[in-house]
């Protein structure tokens, strides 16, 4: 599993922790949601060591960000040097995430987007 395929992952991930399974299936979804908690949290931390070494400062060293949030950088060497950095941090293997099962039953009358289900791909198997 990729750090780019954790992250498309871990918002459905905290959708399916919503629903109520039976207690094997519950216990399931939870360690694979800690596990992606976990690698997120070490992306999110190397992404912002990425942000630090590249973009723009101010008069305090820290990073500049624009209105929309985005990074500002002072060449756009530094911003090619930062998006081939992030592209390939997003591509690194990071721990695998238990493969889960859950049928219809188990899932009931709750409700379940598509979207949910095209981002657990590769996870998550329902049937």
């Amino acid at each position: 599993m990729t750090y780019a395929q954790i992250i498309k992952a871990k918002p459905a991930l905290d959708t399916l922790k919503k629903l109520r399974l039976p207690y094997g299936k519950a216990k399931e979804v939870y360690k694979a949601a800690k596990t992606a908690d976990e690698e997120f949290d070490f992306f999110i931390e190397e992404e912002k060591k990425l942000i630090l070494a590249t973009a723009s400062k101010d008069k305090n060293g820290e990073p500049v960000f624009t209105e929309t949030g985005a990074v500002r950088f002072d060449t756009i060497g530094e911003r090619d040097e930062y998006v081939k950095a992030h592209k390939d941090l997003e591509g690194l293997e990071c721990a695998e995430l238990p493969e889960i099962t859950l049928t219809a039953e188990e899932i009931g009358n709750q409700t379940i987007s598509p979207e949910t289900i095209e981002a657990l791909e590769g996870i998550v198997t329902f049937e």
